[in-house]
């Protein structure tokens, strides 16, 4: 048989997740248990292939986020469950240093962009029966091979 690689799906590329742009990222360090963030997290997901991310829900005006110009719909950098990064905030060990980005560019707030992500990965890909992603690279048989009728010569098969 002869097989054909198929070109990679463009949008398994590198997400802006992995290396974002310093400049849409607002940083946040807690350095004490006593100082307050000011931040509701959740889960969410976005991307192709999905991916889990923890985002801004709700800014409270008085926190550390609030005063570092964190808004809602930034994603947290370097986290995927809001449960561990509360449990983090909770026990330490400080200082804690927390980036949030921002999915949009300067004409879409960060919200927009959230939304937009997520909705994008709602088309998610289909799946083979083995679990893995269409649209990869694959093989396509061209040709069946025919069975051989010629015995061995040495009879050991």
């Amino acid at each position: 048989w002869v097989s054909s690689c198929q070109p990679m799906n463009p949008a398994s590329a590198a997400s802006p997740l992995d290396d974002p742009d310093p400049v849409s990222v607002t940083t946040v360090i807690i350095d004490a248990s006593d100082v307050r963030v000011g931040v509701e997290l959740y889960d969410a997901t976005i991307g192709t292939p999905p991916r889990s991310i923890v985002a801004v829900k709700n800014i409270a005006q008085d926190g550390a986020a609030a005063q570092q110009g964190v808004r809602e719909g930034m994603v947290l950098l370097k986290y995927t469950d809001s449960k561990k990064v509360v449990a983090r905030i909770r026990n330490g060990p400080y200082p804690i240093v927390l980036q949030f980005y921002n999915l949009g560019d300067s004409s879409l707030n960060p919200l927009d962009a959230l939304r937009q992500a997520q909705e994008k990965s709602s088309d998610l890909p289909q799946r083979d029966v083995t679990g893995n992603r269409l649209g990869g690279l694959g093989s396509k048989v061209v040709r069946e091979g025919k069975p051989c009728d010629v015995p061995s010569r040495r009879g050991d098969l």
